[in-house]
């Protein structure tokens, strides 16, 4: 047995080593998945995150119940969680584990800010949510008073900005005060972006990193240059192409050393585009670090209403999309987490701070200007808002046996997550944890072979 990655800290801390008694009988625990590679098996506990690497013969342990003899590796494998006494109930322990650890979080720690320095945006794309909403930016006054926000309330460094939007690089003029303001107070910070891309000329990128601390943006890209355009439908007039606009702009942000994670929005109708400009963007690209590649099922647009079956049958697709993307080493694929998951989002997260363009604090980057919090300056002022926004919707008939559930939090009011949990979202979520092992295990062996 090989270690891969060490258990989440806390968790192993709370739990301890669970008892091997001789002649007990104990099951595979549901929260273990194993994935066959060249070199073995590995082995995920998502309970307690530890990876191990096993010879096939070792994991043929799981094939049944093991009745506890004292041999080495079933006591190490009881030990470890990855077998579990008959009669303890999974799902409380996971429960219980992650009450606990959510009992520790003092409320108002925060370590990160989800900054909207602008509502407006330069483009017009069909799918966005953000239709009919007020195109407000954020002020001069606002920005430096959510620059105040900030130093009153983080408790660690490095603090993480996130801008968000309509488009941030509109309204450039807050990023550059909030963060000249920062800086000017010796704070450490780091940011990352959701931005469209077509903004970042040379200067732009420039004061990104100089500035901005800015290390990542995610930049979608809709489709092949016609597609593209089609669908950005941004305001400019000028007669040039955006989607070569945006595209040499990604390639200023990854050679100045920004990572740039490519969203692709796939429905229905455009697959097969998307692989097309998938093999562009390699091409382009070729032998550049700081990019990659995911893929995003678009729902309830009239190109892509709601259904099981056609979720279903999308998530298939998106999953064959980043398997191929995996092939070619530019998928966006994370290594395994470094902790439990305690929240879905900014939503249920006391450790997370929204702040529209007017200073209000929100729960959730669809509501901007209904179901705020409270202000920068007064700080929470209706806590029954954070509580309904942090209701957790995890279904017990679903979720008992769930292997995936010690890395699930569904909230009841998660707009984008209306479906709970059907066929689809477990498909995609358990396919996304086996890639997840196997670039974990990639990881480990770069690192660890000898040249």
């Amino acid at each position: 047995m090989q270690i891969i990655r060490e258990p989440f800290a806390q968790v192993n801390i709370l739990l301890g080593e669970q008892s091997a008694v001789t002649g007990d009988t104990y099951h595979g625990s549901v929260y273990v998945i194993r994935e066959p590679i060249d070199d073995g098996v590995l082995v995920y506990n998502v309970l307690t995150g530890e990876l191990i690497l096993l010879t096939k013969e070792e994991a043929a342990i799981f094939d049944g119940d093991v009745t506890f003899d004292g041999a080495a590796l079933s006591e190490t494998l009881i030990h470890k969680w990855y077998f579990i006494a008959n009669g303890q109930s999974e799902q409380t322990l996971c429960d219980d584990v992650r009450a606990f650890l959510k009992s520790n979080v003092k409320p108002g720690s925060l370590r990160g800010y989800t900054i909207f320095a602008t509502m407006d945006c330069n483009a017009r794309c069909f799918y966005c949510f953000e239709h009919g909403q007020a195109r407000t930016p954020m002020s001069a006054e606002t920005a430096a008073d959510v620059a105040d926000y900030i130093l009153r309330t983080h408790v660690t460094e490095p603090v993480k900005l996130h801008w968000f939007g309509g488009e941030p690089l509109v309204n450039m003029q807050a990023m550059d005060i909030i963060t000249t303001r920062l800086k000017e107070h010796g704070v450490d910070y780091i940011s990352d972006m959701v931005s469209n891309g077509y903004l970042f000329d040379d200067d732009t990128v420039k004061k990104a990193v100089e500035l901005w601390k800015l290390y990542r943006v995610q930049v979608p890209i809709d489709g092949t240059e016609a597609v593209y355009n089609k669908i950005k439908a941004y305001i400019y007039r000028d007669g040039r192409s955006a989607f070569q606009i945006v595209i040499s702009n990604v390639e200023r942000l990854i050679r100045a050393g920004v990572d740039v994670v490519i969203r692709l929005n796939m429905s229905d109708t455009n697959v097969d585009d998307l692989y097309e400009l998938t093999r562009f963007l390699i091409q382009r690209f070729a032998g550049m670090p700081h990019w990659s590649v995911y893929a995003h099922l678009l729902y309830d647009t009239p190109q892509s209403p709601y259904s099981p079956e056609r979720h279903l049958r999308n998530a298939k697709r998106l999953v064959e999309f980043q398997r191929f993307c995996m092939a070619n080493r530019i998928a966006y694929m994370p290594n395994l987490p470094n902790r439990l998951k305690l929240n879905r989002c900014g939503a249920d997260s006391p450790a997370a701070a929204l702040i529209t363009p007017t200073g209000a604090l929100t729960l959730c980057e669809h509501f901007t200007e209904t179901n705020l919090a409270g202000t920068i300056y007064e700080g929470v002022t209706d806590p029954d808002i954070r509580a309904a926004f942090a209701k957790v919707g995890n279904n017990p008939e679903l979720c008992n046996g769930c292997p995936l559930y010690p890395s699930c939090v569904k909230l009841v009011r998660c707009p984008t997550r209306p479906y709970i949990c059907d066929a689809a979202d477990r498909y995609m979520e358990e396919a996304i944890m086996h890639d997840r092992m196997i670039t974990t295990y990639l990881a480990y062996k770069k690192a660890n072979t000898t040249l």
